[in-house]
């Protein structure tokens, strides 16, 4: 019997697993579209998930006119749950901190930049068919509600 259960919890282990590297792989999925879409539109890609202790921001790109965009990413599988509406002020003040520290970083090598903007980009993935949908919400001040 003591088998059994070990087998047991071995399966939960194992879908709880591939359900956590589902979302993760999702996730990764969505910031891959939202760089290219950047891209197609004239961005540099200057960073992708950039880490500090305040928090971290998914991607980072300079505008053709040399503006820095801070960009974060929210993937879902379904609208119902929301995605822009999950970047709330307190969220917005935490991606500042992120963005102030990495424009400290960026200041000290020397380099300086035309302005810097904050957006919101969300990638849905449609059911059956994959199919993404991409909304980008740009110079978000307070959230992106």
């Amino acid at each position: 019997m003591s088998n059994n259960l070990d087998g047991v919890r071995q399966r939960k282990i194992a879908t709880l697993t591939s359900a956590l590297m589902s979302y993760a792989t999702l996730g990764a999925y969505g910031e891959q579209l939202i760089a290219e879409e950047y891209r197609c539109r004239g961005y540099l890609i200057v960073e992708k998930n950039r880490r500090y202790k305040e928090g971290e921001i998914d991607l980072i790109v300079m505008s053709p006119d040399k503006q820095v965009v801070f960009i974060e990413v929210k993937t879902r599988t379904t609208p119902d749950f929301g995605s822009a509406e999950a970047v709330t002020p307190a969220k917005l003040r935490r991606l500042r901190k992120v963005a102030r520290n990495w424009l400290a970083d960026k200041h000290k090598e020397g380099n300086r930049f035309v302005g810097v903007r904050f957006d919101v980009a969300t990638v849905i993935i449609h059911g059956e068919s994959n199919e993404p949908e991409i909304e980008i919400f740009q110079g978000i001040d307070h959230g992106a509600r």
